[in-house]
């Protein structure tokens, strides 16, 4: 009766979407506010000592990262044929294309899921944390990460 009419004037009322995404982005802050920013700035180091980029100190590793172009190329400077059809671009769904050939990439690497970010962890900015420490951590594995010789093969590698 009376509980059910209220419950569904709440569930149809506007707010509760916003509620339920203020909530989100409020938890998503907090996240932010815990984040280890020494360990974006290694990274960012990483990218401008292996790729000579030229990266800006303003910039947050998201707005650098979202297009996935940067990380595609990390994996190309080493394998230039190991990520093909990279593109620079403003639309979302080329852009988490390339973060997940990224990501494939470094699953043919031996790389575990578990040491992995997600495409929706950067793109859609879900848990930066996760997306740092991966990156950081493999920086400094990448010197001896290696596919298969198949795979390496097929790559291109560059001594």
């Amino acid at each position: 009766g009376v509980l059910e009419a209220l419950l569904f004037i709440h569930m149809a009322s506007p707010h509760h979407t916003d509620v339920a995404e203020s909530l989100e982005s409020s938890h998503r802050k907090k996240i932010e506010e815990k984040r280890d920013m020494t360990i974006d700035e290694r990274v960012k180091d990483y990218l401008r000592s292996n790729l000579n980029e030229e990266i800006s100190e303003d910039i947050s590793l998201h707005e650098l990262l979202k297009d996935g172009t940067l990380l595609c190329k990390i994996i190309n400077t080493k394998y230039p044929n190991m990520i093909r059809g990279v593109k620079k671009s403003k639309l979302p769904y080329v852009q988490m294309e390339n973060i997940s050939k990224f990501i494939k990439a470094l699953e043919q690497f031996g790389v575990p899921k578990g040491e992995l970010f997600t495409t929706v962890d950067l793109f859609e900015e879900k848990d930066m944390q996760t997306v740092a420490l991966s990156l950081d951590h493999l920086s400094r594995r990448w010197p001896t990460l290696e596919p298969s010789a198949s795979i390496a093969a097929e790559a291109g590698a560059q001594s």
